[in-house]
C-alpha cells in the first residue's frame, strides 16, 4: 500500500484494522505494517498510539455527530428526540469500534474531542428545550443516555440471550423514557406557576 501517508490515509487504515479489533488491540506496529512504512515513520504524523486514539475519537465524534444531524432533518421536537436516539443506537451497532471511542472519555486528548462532544449534548438539548420536555436538561440527557448507552451495551455483549429481536424492546424503552421526561416536564411546570 505504499504511497504518500497523510492523516486520511491513517484513518482509513486505523478503521480497516478497527472493523476486525477493538481499540485496545490497535497497534502502531500493526498499521504501520498494513500502511507498508515503517512505525517510526508514523510518528512524523502523531506523537504516540495516545495522540492516535485521539485522532480516532475526534473522527469518530464527528462522524457520530454527523449521523445524529442526519436523522433529525425536517423533525422537530419529541419525534427528532426519537430519530436521534434511534440513530445513536444504529451508529452504535454499525460501528462498535468508532462508538467505543464516542464513548470512553479516556481517549480524548484535544480540546477538539471534547468540543465536538459538546456540540452532541447541545444538540440534544436544543431538542428537549424546543420540545419543551426538559425538567432538567442535563438530566433528561443524562437519563436518556444512559438507557441508550446501557441498552446498546446488552446488544453487544450479547446482554440478551432470549430468540426474540430486540428492536420492540428497545423502542418500548425509548417511548417511555421520552413520555417520563414530558411529564416531569409538566411537574415543573405546575411548580414553577404555584
Amino acid at each position: 500500500m505504499r504511497g504518500k501517508i497523510n492523516k486520511d490515509r491513517i484513518i482509513e487504515e486505523s478503521l480497516n484494522i478497527l472493523n476486525e479489533k477493538s481499540p485496545e488491540e490497535l497497534t502502531i506496529k500493526e498499521l504501520a505494517t498494513r500502511l507498508d512504512i515503517k512505525s517510526s515513520s508514523l510518528y512524523k504524523h502523531f506523537r504516540n498510539l495516545e495522540a492516535l486514539h485521539d485522532l480516532l475519537s475526534t473522527y469518530s465524534l464527528r462522524q457520530l455527530l454527523n449521523h445524529l444531524n442526519q436523522s433529525i432533518q425536517s423533525l422537530e421536537g419529541r419525534e427528532a428526540l426519537r430519530n436521534l436516539f434511534i440513530a445513536y443506537r444504529a451508529f452504535a451497532l454499525q460501528y462498535p469500534s468508532l462508538y467505543e471511542y464516542t464513548q470512553n472519555t479516556s481517549y480524548w486528548l484535544s480540546d477538539e474531542s471534547m468540543a465536538i462532544s459538546n456540540q452532541i449534548v447541545e444538540l440534544i438539548e436544543s431538542l428537549l428545550t424546543n420540545d419543551k420536555d426538559a425538567f432538567d436538561k442535563i438530566e433528561g440527557i443524562r437519563f436518556l443516555r444512559s438507557y441508550v448507552t446501557g441498552f446498546v451495551h446488552l446488544e453487544l455483549h450479547d446482554g440478551f440471550g432470549l430468540d426474540q429481536a430486540v428492536d420492540q424492546s428497545f423502542l418500548f424503552g425509548l417511548d417511555n423514557s421520552l413520555e417520563l421526561i414530558h411529564e416531569q416536564g409538566k411537574t415543573q411546570d405546575r411548580y414553577e406557576r404555584t
